[in-house]
């Protein structure tokens, strides 16, 4: 009778100890799962970003070949010299 006492009680430690290993591993499977979400958010930023640089880009390119183009795309006004256009 001792020893099927002394097996129940090693198979609840060894329950213990895998419901607590099942607890960290949720945990971590938590953090990680955050750090995907947050990595994710990052990479949004960097494409609009980026987005953005090679918009501005493109705009400079266009004003390049066109001075008075810029102000066009920029929403001011400004004489154009004698000549031009």
């Amino acid at each position: 009778m001792q020893s099927l006492a002394a097996e129940v009680v090693a198979l609840e430690e060894k329950v213990l100890h895998v419901r607590s290993r099942e607890i960290r591993l949720e945990k971590e499977t938590a953090r990680l799962k955050e750090g995907v979400q947050q990595a994710e958010q990052q990479l949004q930023s960097s494409r609009q970003d980026r987005a953005s640089l090679q918009a501005t880009i493109d705009m400079l390119q266009v004003c390049q070949l066109c001075p008075c183009k810029m102000f066009k795309l920029l929403g001011t006004q400004k004489r154009h010299s004698a000549g031009h256009h």
